[in-house]
């Protein structure tokens, strides 16, 4: 099954710029690389499958989040979309 997301602002006050990521083949992961949390917005594209990675925790699949346009990460957790057409994506300091 696979659903298209349209844009909406996060819910959240973000605490800085945007960044553009440069969204790769499906599945594509981004980790945070930084010592502070960051959302994580999608916009447009044809998602199938988001999964979502804690260092800590581990990691889980969510089908249902498909529906999703923001994930909150925290540094080293790791976000993975699967899709059928690449959606853009942008990272907010949070």
């Amino acid at each position: 099954m696979s659903l298209s997301v349209a844009w909406s602002q996060p819910a959240h006050v973000a605490y800085g710029d945007p960044e553009a990521i440069t969204v790769g083949a499906s599945p594509f992961s981004w980790t945070n690389t930084n010592a502070f949390s960051t959302l994580v917005t999608f916009k447009g594209g044809t998602l199938s499958l988001i999964e979502y990675h804690q260092w800590m925790w581990g990691p889980s699949a969510y089908e249902d989040m498909v529906l999703a346009t923001t994930v909150y990460l925290r540094p080293n957790d790791t976000v993975r979309v699967t899709y059928l057409v690449a959606p853009t994506m942008r990272w907010f300091p949070f």
